[in-house]
């Protein structure tokens, strides 16, 4: 290229790489011009031809689609348009990362450099060669096929080069070559016989260089030595924006008869050429663009796929579809399809679908159908009509729909889904609870249901969703899209029943916004669900009964911000297997003495995942029904000690206990372990991450740990913590630390022994000093006790050495009604009441006129209030009173209930002597006018005081 002639970046790389010679400068003018000959000040350039004109004003116009972001860039020089860092269109807001296209910055820089490097590297010495005849020469710089390979080798990858051509009979001498990749390279054209000599190759990927769908990059005989090629990957070689030469090589691609798998850039306005006819055996093709391919298809033709026919598998996915431009007749020569995937078209739009199902309608053979995401992610709220199914596709088994903003469907819609629907995945939508879910048991050979939520993450968005698309799908006049009871449906008063379907074996609702107590819920008992995951939301109480699931398996509740666990909730579970709880918080559930009854009726689970919950403590007996259980899972807990009862779980074979706290195990829990192993279980204990107390107090657990065939010997990851705090792992298996103990602790053992015995001996001396010395007055303590005993023994069980008839136990807040109501009324019936307030000696210890009431009275009436249960000294009463009867065999305690108190208030021990002795009930305020009534109750109590 002269001077004149050359282009403004032609000119910015001379500069700034330094001065080529005439010859590299002319390969770089060729290398730039493959992809655009526009460029400002360059328009000549289009009147050196006919038609010109024309491709530069269709050229334009291709140019005008781009975002504005472009504009400027793009008609000042095509080149740089690849610069910019992400690509957008329509709705999306999908980051796409040019430099990693084969039009991006780095790669025609690469290609650039490559053309003006002075040294030529084509050597086999550095590439790697394996058993299997397998070369890799990826990554090494090459900038041709290095001519010294072996000859028979199988496999030549050569990614990640710089070759920019194959020259005629390159491969000829490879005959034996059956996979070759030549990705990631910097080709730019190929020749008749570039792939000559390689009739037993398969596979042949040339994915990611600059070959542009044009008939002088693919000539018409360039692929016809590969007689058996059964896969062709063409992917990411065409710019996102098609130039109006571009074009399918179908012609060239037409004498490969056996290739099956083609992947191919979609270029816009374009269709597939009749040689595609000619290729009998394709079956699957895909344009997926994105990471896959270049793909920037947009429109559907009626004529688009005519040459198609015999594919079972086509993928679209990520092409840019526009829903307006998909013609009703776009699928209809695709009888054979099996798998089609519409996935990440998000102009397409849910009301343009029916366009999609209408061409697929007789495509009977189809089974797999992928509409994810083909509405645009920011609209408000979908209502799917049944009308949109008329022509749905009669025999498709696995339907994924996800994150399409659907909210809902009508009464009917789930009655136009095939009976073939085996598979669905409504994950990432929005769905509410409405009428419609009455009708999910039609779906009779549904066996998985996924509702979970969105798995992808977007960017925010940067601009308003505009109007190519109805943000939201109202409802026909006749329509039945509604959630309410009245729409269609007829709605019983009786309780609320999920019906499934009968064949429904597994259901996913992960992370999809789930906010619920776990309480009653009930399904049809016919049901078949085995499998439920419920990870990832938030249910912080399960509180049950759970009705219907008669053969549920594995049920996963991980990740869902549990906090408490109800008896009721496992109790009509019987048949789980598997249960995780995982990275829950469920540690003061798991101390807890009311809920040691929660995991009772799980006993035929075999896998408990409890980790990551905080637990620090179990309550005693809490796994003890697990009788089933093999495998329970107590990570990153910070246990300090480990006191469940392992040997009511005969069959555990795992227990592991990584990243917790524990110093040793127990001498219960080690005897436990030696008993399985005894029995013949294989059982295996995990302790790693855990600070083994490497002292002599652990000598013991340390020799029986090594010694045991229930830890791994190598004992990777364990370590020791010593006296100091210090911490050290382990990389010899304990052996020196079992060696420094032995000997440190032998001397320790002897000082021990020695220190104990004449400790032992001295106290023994004092002992025996002292009981000399005081022999007589211990002789008259005893005697004087004795004699007290038998007097006290000796009182009249009828009252008669009683100063008191009855000691009144109340707290002062109760007082009016003690002094004004019951003080009068026992009195005045001739008992003789003790009252502390009036009857106590001044100057006396409280406990002291406790004791002495208690002793003096024949009776201790307790006024049992939520006061009095708070009060400590009320509860020192109720003791003495308890101690009384317990010495003298004699009953002491009444208890008079003012009201019902909770057992939460009165405690362990008051609520134990409340349930242990009879109690009168104070009547209720509505019976307290009646006279009868009450004279009842005062005869009544005043009669139990006497007796």
């Amino acid at each position: 290229m002269s001077w004149g002639g050359m282009s403004c970046t032609a000119l910015f790389v001379y500069c700034f790489l330094g001065l080529p010679t005439a010859g590299e400068l002319q390969e770089m003018s060729d290398l730039l011009s493959t992809y655009a000959d526009l460029e400002t000040g360059e328009e000549n350039l289009f009147e050196s031809a006919p038609g010109r004109k024309k491709q530069q004003k269709d050229f334009n116009e291709d140019l005008d689609d781009l975002p504005k972001q472009y504009e400027g860039k793009v008609k000042s020089g095509f080149k740089e348009s690849f610069v910019n860092d992400i690509v957008r269109n329509g709705n999306r807001e999908t980051d796409r990362y040019i430099d990693n296209s084969p039009l991006g910055k780095s790669k025609w820089i690469t290609c650039i450099n490559s053309s003006r490097s002075t040294a030529f590297f084509a050597s086999a010495e550095k590439c790697r060669k394996t058993v299997d005849m397998t070369v890799n020469c990826s990554g090494l710089n090459l900038t041709a096929v290095p001519p010294d390979l072996p000859f028979n080798m199988k496999q030549l990858i050569l990614d990640n080069n710089v070759i920019s051509e194959l020259p005629d009979n390159t491969f000829e001498n490879y005959t034996h070559l059956q996979n070759l990749s030549i990705a990631s390279n910097c080709l730019r054209l190929l020749h008749n016989d570039s792939f000559y000599g390689l009739r037993h190759l398969r596979t042949l990927v040339l994915t990611n260089n600059i070959l542009i769908y044009e008939a002088n990059t693919f000539p018409l005989f360039v692929f016809r030595p590969l007689k058996n090629l059964t896969k062709l990957k063409l992917n990411l070689n065409n710019p996102y924006y098609t130039r109006p030469n571009d074009n399918y090589p179908d012609a060239a691609l037409s004498y490969l008869k056996r290739l099956t798998s083609l992947y191919i850039d979609g270029l816009r306005n374009t269709k597939f050429g009749r040689g595609f006819s000619n290729m009998t055996n394709l079956k699957d093709l895909t344009l997926a663009g994105f990471t896959t391919s270049n793909c920037r298809i947009s429109s559907l033709y009626a004529d688009m796929f005519i040459h198609l026919s015999h594919l079972e598998y086509l993928s679209l996915q990520d092409c840019y579809l526009q829903g307006d431009q998909i013609d009703v007749k776009a699928f209809e020569p695709l009888s054979k399809l099996k798998i089609l995937s519409l996935t990440h078209n998000e102009d397409i739009g849910i009301e343009n679908i029916h366009k999609i199902f209408y061409g697929l309608r007789n495509a009977t053979f189809l089974r797999d159908l992928y509409l994810q995401l083909i509405n645009n992610r920011y609209a408000l709220g979908q209502c799917l009509n049944h009308d949109l199914l008329t022509y749905f596709p009669p025999n498709v088994e696995h339907l994924d729909v996800q994150e399409n903003n659907i909210e809902a469907v009508d009464t009917y819609f789930l009655d136009k889904l095939p009976k073939s629907l085996k598979t669905l995945d409504l994950s990432g939508n929005r769905f509410v609870l409405g009428t419609y879910v009455s009708g999910m048991y039609k779906l009779a050979n549904l066996s998985e249901l996924r509702l979970n939520g969105g798995k992808y993450f977007y960017n925010l968005p940067t601009y308003y969703p505009y109007k190519s698309q109805n943000p939201f799908s109202e409802p026909k006049p006749n329509s039945s899209c509604s959630i309410y009871s009245d729409a269609g449906v007829k709605v019983t008063k009786t309780k609320f029943v999920l019906h499934f379907p009968l064949n429904l074996t597994n259901i996913e609702m992960n992370e999809a916004g789930l906010s619920y107590k776990l309480s009653y819920l009930q399904v049809n008992s016919s049901n078949n669900v085995e499998n439920i995951t419920l990870s990832g939301n938030n249910f912080v109480y399960l509180l049950g009964p759970i009705y219907g699931f008669k053969k549920l398996k594995f049920l996963d509740l991980s990740r869902s911000q549990v906090r408490s666990i109800f008896s009721t909730f496992f109790k009509n579970l019987p048949t789980l297997t598997y249960l995780n709880l995982s990275i829950n918080l469920l540690s003061r559930c798991h101390r807890n003495l009311k809920k040691k009854y929660i995991y009772e009726a799980l006993v035929n689970l075999e896998v408990l995942d409890l980790g990551l919950n905080n637990i620090d403590e179990f309550t005693p007996h809490i796994l003890d029904h697990l009788i089933s259980l093999k495998k329970l899972f107590l990570d990153y807990n910070p246990l300090k000690s480990f006191d469940v009862n392992i040997s009511n779980m005969p069959q555990l074979e795992y227990l592991s206990l990584r990243h917790s706290r524990l110093h040793r195990l127990s001498v219960y829990t080690m005897k436990a372990i030696d008993e399985h192993i005894t029995r013949g279980v294989n059982l295996s204990i995990d302790m790693a991450f855990n600070p083994i107390l490497c002292e002599c107090s652990n000598l013991d657990f340390i020799r029986w740990m090594t010694a045991s065939s229930a830890f791994d010997p190598k004992f990777e990851s364990y370590f020791c913590m010593y006296s100091d705090g210090s911490m050290q792992f382990i990389d010899d298996q304990f052996e020196n630390t079992l060696m420094i103990l032995s000997h440190e602790c032998a001397s320790h053992v002897i000082i021990f022994f020695s220190v104990s015995s004449g400790t032992t001996f001295l106290i023994i001396l004092i002992l025996i000093a002292i009981l000399h010395r005081f022999r007589w007055k211990l002789k008259y303590m005893y005697y004087a006790a004795y004699l007290h005993y038998w007097k006290s023994s000796a009182r009249d069980p009828n009252g008669k050495a009683f100063s008191y008839d009855v000691f009144l136990c109340y707290h002062e807040d109760d007082e009016s009604f003690v002094l004004d109501t019951l003080c009068v009324e026992l009195e005045k019936r001739g008992l003789k009441t003790l009252v502390h307030k009036r009857d106590f000696v001044s100057g006396k210890p409280i406990v002291s006129n406790i004791v002495e009431a208690v002793n003096c009275s024949r009776k201790t009436l307790v006024v049992l209030t939520d006061n009095m249960a708070r009060s400590k000294w009320c509860q020192f009463e109720v003791q003495m009173a308890t101690m009384e009867a317990v010495s003298y065999k004699r009953p002491v305690l009444i208890f008079l209930l003012m009201s019902d108190v909770p057992c939460c208030i009165m405690g362990a021990e008051l609520s134990y002597c409340v349930q242990n002795n009879t109690y009168l009930q104070y009547p209720s305020p509505s019976k307290r006018n009646g006279h009868s009534e009450m004279d009842n109750f005062w005869i009544k109590l005043v009669s139990d005081l006497k007796n």
